[in-house]
């Protein structure tokens, strides 16, 4: 009677545990029933996967106390987290891709600039002298404008000199322009976890190659005293954005052939002698000559311009959100 009693309580037990079927339990095996001795599969990147894909025994058990503060306050979602991108696993949700810890290197910023009109070469004041091979005379200052002729009474000197006007005016077209490959980061993945999976997850559950972790939007800090305290900085994209070019900028070239030209008329109409407004004491041949008006011209030669302000970069995350990991 003992025996029999052992007995049927070895038969419930094995089949209570999914063993053997219940109708051959009791059954010899046939003479003629053969059984495959292929030998198991040891490959070890099958183990691995199987690993990866498979749902460890009990791991996602429900526990209505791991998704809740301090570790997983209001507002925060358990992830998975790789930061080699790799693939989710079967337990967790598709992923999606990010941007994690984005930084910003040199030479992430410049400023282009592009010249819309020259400068004018010929307004300003220009210092006009003679007397003697040193033009060491008295200077007069004289006003030019935009190469317009200016009346005034006088002589010429057998030596004179004319002092160039700087150009002034002119405008430029500045744009920032930003450097992306400046950026360093990494393409990291996060994987929500499944329904079944989410409070194991709040309890520091992740699979192999995973690291546990919860998200929120936006850029903030992790939850006080919360085991999720490393964070990372994530989005869907990372640009550069260049802040300070201003509207200055300093023009490439110079005004050429600058000149003081000499008339006897006070409308210019009749030319006495032109010499380089460049400050060189020049010889005039026309030494005493009544003179009823003067004129500046030179002429722009400018290639191009450079911005004069140095811009600061910063970091343009796009949908920023916070990983915070144990």
């Amino acid at each position: 009677m003992r025996q029999l009693i052992a007995s049927f309580f070895a038969v419930s037990l094995i089949a209570a545990c999914g063993g053997a079927d219940s109708t051959t339990l009791f059954d010899s095996p046939s003479p003629t029933t053969t059984t495959d001795a292929s030998p198991p599969n040891n490959d070890a990147s099958s183990v691995d996967a199987a690993l990866d894909s498979a749902l460890p025994p009990g791991v996602c058990d429900t526990d209505a106390n791991n998704c809740k503060g301090p570790d997983v306050p209001q507002g925060w979602t358990a992830v998975a987290y790789s930061a080699s991108g790799k693939t989710c696993p079967k337990e967790f949700a598709p992923g999606e891709d990010v941007v994690s810890d984005a930084m910003i290197g040199a030479q992430a910023c410049s400023c282009s600039c592009s010249k819309t009109q020259d400068p004018d070469c010929q307004t300003g004041t220009s210092t006009i002298s003679g007397v003697g091979m040193a033009c060491g005379g008295f200077g007069a200052k004289v006003n030019f404008a935009g190469g317009k002729c200016t009346p005034i009474n006088g002589t010429v000197d057998d030596y004179d000199k004319a002092t160039t006007i700087p150009p002034m005016g002119g405008t430029c077209n500045i744009q920032p322009v930003p450097n992306d490959s400046a950026i360093t980061s990494q393409t990291a993945r996060l994987c929500p976890a499944s329904p079944q999976c989410q409070s194991a997850a709040c309890g520091g559950y992740a699979p192999k190659g995973f690291t546990s972790c919860i998200v929120s939007d936006g850029d903030v800090a992790c939850p006080a005293s919360s085991a999720f305290s490393n964070k990372h900085l994530v989005g869907a994209a990372a640009h550069v954005a260049c802040n300070g070019c201003g509207s200055a900028c300093t023009f490439v070239g110079k005004c050429d052939t600058p000149k003081l030209n000499w008339y006897t008329t006070n409308n210019c109409s009749t030319l006495i002698v032109a010499i380089p407004a460049d400050g060189t004491c020049t010889q005039t041949n026309k030494g005493n000559t009544q003179i009823g008006a003067l004129s500046y011209t030179a002429t722009p030669n400018f290639t191009g311009c450079t911005a004069t302000a140095t811009p600061t970069p910063s970091l343009d995350l796009q949908k920023p959100r916070t990983v915070c990991c144990r």
